[in-house]
């Protein structure tokens, strides 16, 4: 099989996986397979669970709602954007960039703001609201994604958003996962 997601070692030690272009299913399990691949043995296993769930629901975001958009020979749509990777024996820093339009970038940075000052239990209890509430018209997922990367990272989804015309923008996301005692 001709891998599209490739895995780089810098000098500096810290290993990067990096994909570029559209989300499909295949590339989506590629990213996966690669990311269980490169963190297997380095880190604990608990960990390594989170960084999956966080990257997957990070690439999904993409997928599902990046501006950028290609129509596959089945017909389906998929979105297009980048997703990187970088880790080292103390952290996993997991990036995605995606192109959106200016006022749902705008909107989802202040939702997102919102919930990264929610506290744990705070969190807990939306997520639970969010199972039970009907889905958003929009949302292909039931809106929980962006909390689920929140909880699992155990820190805060970083957001910014780089206008690049009138009607469109670039939001980027970071999370940064450490080993935690929890973790095993």
């Amino acid at each position: 099989m001709n891998k599209k997601v490739s895995v780089s070692e810098e000098i500096t030690g810290k290993t990067k996986i990096f994909y570029s272009g559209p989300i499909t299913h295949n590339i989506l399990m590629e990213i996966g397979d690669t990311l269980r691949e490169q963190l297997d043995g380095k880190f604990n296993p608990m960990l390594i669970k989170r960084a999956f769930i966080c990257s997957n629901e990070l690439v999904q975001n993409i997928g599902f709602y990046s501006a950028d958009r290609i129509t596959l020979f089945d017909g389906a749509e998929v979105g297009k954007g980048t997703i990187e990777i970088e880790f080292d024996s103390e952290r996993i820093s997991i990036n995605t960039s995606n192109k959106i339009k200016t006022a749902k970038g705008n909107a989802l940075k202040s939702r997102i703001d919102t919930l990264n000052e929610l506290n744990e239990d705070e969190l807990k209890a939306h997520y639970k609201e969010l199972l039970k509430a009907p889905k958003e018209e929009e949302s292909k997922g039931g809106g929980i994604g962006f909390v689920e990367v929140i909880r699992k990272s155990k820190t805060k989804l970083d957001t910014d958003l780089e206008e690049v015309n009138a009607e469109f923008s670039t939001i980027k996301f970071n999370v940064n996962l450490v080993q935690e005692k929890s973790d095993g």
